[in-house]
């Protein structure tokens, strides 16, 4: 307990020190808690409210959305291309880019990749002789046979069946 209260005393001055509290936590109010439960309450009321301090705004949240689509399209042909991937050219928490891109886009990170990746294997299979093979390397699978479960997965049918269907 003493732990937690000692946690809230420095993200309170972390906080103060940004000027965007509009509350005040006193050691004296969490001592005047009768039990237990009613303290462990207050704690988390309180952790809630200074975790808000550090939760960027809206147009934040729609910016960074836009750097993750923008390495997303940079980066769709790299093998390594996933969310630690992006997090580290950020520069950020994996867990937390996730989480705003979710909020902002309504689809996981890891979905908008592989719905790029998708949508290029269309337009190549329409408009190239390329091979299954050449497309699975040029869009970063790691084998072609993750590209065919994965292009089936999402369109109902192999790349191969695609070629056919699309070349009539």
């Amino acid at each position: 307990v003493v732990g937690v209260m000692c946690t809230c005393a420095k993200l309170y001055q972390t906080c103060a020190g940004k000027g965007t509290l509009n509350f005040t936590v006193s050691l004296d109010h969490f001592l005047s808690c009768g039990t237990y439960a009613e303290l462990y309450g207050e704690l988390c009321e309180t952790l809630k409210r200074l975790c808000d301090c550090f939760r960027p705004d809206e147009g934040g949240n729609k910016e960074l959305a836009e750097k993750i689509d923008k390495i997303i399209n940079e980066s769709l042909s790299d093998v390594n291309l996933n969310v630690s991937f992006i997090a580290n050219r950020l520069k950020m928490n994996a867990n937390y880019i996730s989480y705003v891109y979710k909020e902002v886009r309504g689809s996981s990170i890891l979905n908008q990749i592989m719905r790029k990746k998708i949508q290029a294997a269309k337009i190549m299979l329409e408009t190239t002789d390329k091979s299954v093979q050449s497309i699975s390397e040029e869009l970063g699978f790691s084998n072609s046979n993750s590209f065919i479960r994965n292009f089936k997965k999402w369109e109902g049918v192999t790349p191969g069946q695609y070629k056919k269907l699309a070349k009539g």
